[in-house]
């Protein structure tokens, strides 16, 4: 790095802002204003105030199962992506493993405890629709058929894919 220094010149407090910062202190004659800073303080039980643990040998525990992770427990298809986009480190170490279930999140937002679709391909391209469990999407779906009347099974897919998705929605309809 000295290869790189070309010239060193001297300059005075005055003209060297941060020098003459750092230079002056707080003197009981000098009149403090609002403005000027001296007012913050950084003290040292700061972290203790805010529940921060400086200790490097204190034990974590598991965070707890979110609402939507339990949800989802026993569904395959979303297990992975409600896991991995309410807590991402849960997959540990195992970079293959966080990998993949990053590569099954995209095109998945967590908004107000409910997962959402976002975009989507094709004739399917929607900007947001909700995910539901394989269980909750056949309820639906009767619901659909019963409310909607009998316009047919496309219809009534139609109308569903435009609010909810689940894997097996085709062969649900």
């Amino acid at each position: 790095m000295d290869h790189q220094i070309v010239d060193i010149k001297h300059k005075p407090g005055v003209e060297n802002a941060v020098a003459d910062a750092l230079s002056r202190r707080w003197s009981k004659d000098r009149e403090r204003t609002p403005e000027d800073g001296s007012a913050t303080t950084t003290t040292p039980n700061w972290g203790d105030r805010k529940g921060i643990v400086h200790n490097v040998f204190a034990i974590a525990t598991e965070l707890s199962t979110t609402p939507l992770e339990t949800r989802f427990a026993d569904n395959v298809y979303f297990a992975d992506i409600v896991k991995f986009l309410a807590r991402p480190e849960s997959f540990g170490t195992d970079a293959r493993a966080r990998k993949r279930a990053g590569h099954k999140a995209e095109g998945f937002i967590v908004e107000g405890d409910k997962l959402w679709r976002v975009g989507g391909k094709g004739a399917r391209a929607l900007p947001k629709v909700e995910c539901v469990p394989a269980k909750e999407g056949w309820a639906k779906a009767r619901a659909a058929h019963k409310e909607g009347g009998h316009f047919g099974r496309d219809h009534t897919k139609t109308r569903l894919m435009r609010h909810y998705f689940w894997p097996k929605i085709d062969a649900d309809v």
